[in-house]
């Protein structure tokens, strides 16, 4: 899929607007890739996503597609709450990806609207570019 990095979050953004909504995404900074170096994303219970740039890029992950798996969390936490998602996933499985929030998270990544063509996204970078031409006719 053609695009650049923030575009592909934004276009994820746009197909979960509820969880975009509750949550702002930024790089991962250095601690956090220090103390998970091998996570392309990590979810933070106050609504913080962060993104492992230089690994997304260098794994060639879609960026939309973690951003997607991301926010499905971040639904996770609206509708159960913090403390029963985390001890659902403490109970769970041992093995990481076999855990149910994680299941439900990948299968996010699989049938993501804009992969199957199901819904017309506006582009991104048109949005962006529109808001900031009325930024600049609005301040003349």
């Amino acid at each position: 899929m053609p695009g650049s990095f923030e575009s592909k979050v934004a276009t994820a953004q746009i197909e979960r607007p509820r969880e975009a909504a509750a949550s702002s995404v930024r790089s991962m900074n250095a601690l956090e890739r220090l103390l998970l170096p091998q996570a392309a994303g990590v979810f933070w219970p106050w609504g913080r996503i962060g993104l492992n740039r230089p690994l997304i890029e260098q794994s060639g992950l879609d960026p939309g597609d973690v951003t997607a798996h991301e926010l499905v969390h971040v639904g996770q936490q609206q509708r159960e709450g913090f403390v029963p998602t985390l001890l659902r996933d403490l109970l769970a499985s041992r093995e990481y990806l076999a855990r149910p929030h994680e299941q439900e998270a990948l299968e996010a990544e699989v049938t993501r609207p804009v992969r199957r063509g199901d819904i017309p996204l506006p582009d991104p970078n048109a949005l962006i570019r529109g808001a900031l031409r009325k930024q600049v006719t609005r301040g003349r």
